[in-house]
């Protein structure tokens, strides 16, 4: 057995870079015959990428190439996410991480065992302010309007495509100015046009309509929008005259709400526009001392 192992370190320090350049070599011969009937100058590109590629393999590290790939501040954020997620105390952890389009499951591009998504750490890549408080979300578009003495019924559809936190609000626009008369609104938001499931249902009593409304949502919608791509949702309105009368026709219906909603988070560091927060009673119970790893490693990434 130690002769066997002696010959595997021979062969192995003495003919495999042989083998491999050779293998290399013959290769690229291969390629150049197989790819001769294209042209010179065709077959010169896809030469010089084939030696700028090699020639990057041969002289970067992995970890320089996944940064370059993968980015530091923008993209999936490989180089901020690298200097958070490295020495959280529990190992298994990944932190929830948010990106201005959708979910990109960062934790895949990180070798090891932390796979279970821990909501005690918010993590935000490339996010611009206005991504953090209420604004504009989405149009939508009538399907079914009715018009009468007694009512204003209509239903909406929407697509967001973008992941947000939180649904906050609608704002109506009507064809011209409403009547002074109160109206009663319900607003009725459905999973899909297929699926009639009820997400939530909202009530205005006894309120006087302006020409553009904003209906803010008593109980805001969270875990709204994730990972629907172009399926729509639904809105069903109706608004009726407490007395006299209904309103004119609704013109626009936008969707208001949240991308990345901070409401029980702290925001502990930040570069340019990433961020890392952690739940408030999370914070504080490491503040207390109650969690003496946590604490060190709030003491070495904190800058906020």
């Amino acid at each position: 057995m130690p002769r066997l192992n002696f010959l595997a370190t021979v062969i192995h320090k003495n003919l495999m870079p042989d083998l491999i350049q050779g293998f290399i070599i013959s290769s690229l011969t291969i390629a150049i015959l197989l790819l001769c009937p294209l042209g010179f100058d065709h077959l010169k590109a896809i030469t010089d990428d084939f030696i700028r590629n090699f020639e990057i393999l041969r002289t970067t590290s992995l970890e320089q190439r996944k940064l370059q790939t993968y980015g530091d501040l923008t993209g999936i954020g490989y180089g901020y996410l690298r200097k958070i997620v490295d020495g959280i105390p529990e190992p298994s952890i990944f932190p929830v991480t948010r990106y201005r389009n959708y979910t990109q499951n960062a934790y895949l591009y990180f070798p090891g065992y932390r796979y279970k998504i821990d909501d005690r750490i918010l993590i935000g890549i490339d996010l611009p302010p206005e991504d953090l408080i209420e604004n504009y979300v989405a149009p939508a578009r009538s399907v079914y309007q009715a018009v009468d003495s007694n009512s204003n019924r209509s239903m909406w559809a929407f697509v967001t495509v973008l992941d947000f936190d939180t649904l906050t609000g609608f704002q109506l626009h009507f064809d011209s100015p409403p009547p002074p008369d109160p109206q009663n609104i319900s607003l009725t938001l459905f999973y899909s046009p297929s699926n009639q499931t009820a997400l939530g249902r909202w009530s205005w009593n006894r309120i006087s309509l302006q020409q553009s409304t904003f209906l803010k949502l008593s109980e805001a919608l969270h875990q709204f929008s994730f990972s629907r791509g172009s399926l729509p949702f639904v809105i069903g309105i109706d608004i009726r005259p407490v007395q006299g009368r209904t309103s004119p026709g609704i013109s626009q219906v936008d969707v208001i709400g949240i991308k990345v909603n901070l409401n029980g988070y702290t925001i502990i560091h930040r570069e340019g526009q990433c961020f890392t927060a952690l739940k408030n009673d999370f914070l504080t119970a490491i503040e207390r001392n109650d969690l003496q790893d946590w604490q060190k490693y709030l003491g070495r990434i904190k800058n906020v």
